[in-house]
């Protein structure tokens, strides 16, 4: 489940990576204020990972990864339903770049707490594949999209896909925490 929480998030990511500026274009923005917009999803990236350090460090990686991944598609809802103008431009853009920043520490820290040390190397990498092959697809596919249907759908199957990755990580916290308090049942019997 985890494996294919990541995929999703890759679509959104992969494409994102190559798509920002016209996407902010897209809103009706100049080229210029798009490209001054889009410089700022690094500084809310480093922003996401400071406040996973500072404010969430105790938490459990299932948490972060709950907010992390929760931020995607409302950043989208954000940018679709915010109208073309500045103040959703920028509000999606840090609250994407706020999601993109945890998501790379959820990556890591969830298959630790859910598997534990043991092969973690392992499970890392076999869930690294369809990451990194979604993420180097997904920027040509949204292309594709775009000009078939434009950018009104193409931000829609983002939001789509961002979505469904938040749905698939609420059942794998549901599922964790109701397997953890069944063995914790278990050992008090």
């Amino acid at each position: 489940l985890f494996g294919v929480i990541v995929a999703l998030s890759a679509i959104v990511f992969g494409a994102m990576a190559v798509h920002l500026v016209p996407v902010l274009e897209a809103t009706g923005l100049a080229a210029g204020l798009a490209v001054s917009i889009a410089s700022l999803k690094g500084f809310a990236q480093v922003a996401g990972r400071v406040w996973d350090l500072v404010f969430a460090r105790h938490w459990h990686a299932l948490d972060v990864g709950r907010i992390s991944i929760g931020l995607m598609p409302l950043s989208f809802a954000v940018l679709m339903l915010g109208g073309a103008n500045f103040a959703s431009a920028l509000a999606f853009t840090l609250i994407f770049g706020v999601s993109n920043g945890l998501v790379t520490i959820i990556r890591g820290a969830v298959p630790l707490a859910l598997f534990g040390p043991k092969g973690y190397g392992e499970v890392l990498g076999i869930l690294a594949t369809p990451y990194l092959v979604l993420a180097a697809a997904s920027p040509a596919a949204f292309a594709l999209v775009v000009e078939r249907w434009g950018y009104g759908l193409a931000e829609g199957l983002l939001l789509a896909a961002g979505a469904a990755s938040l749905a698939g990580m609420e059942v794998l916290t549901y599922w964790y925490r109701h397997r953890a308090h069944l063995a914790a049942a278990g050992q008090r019997s």
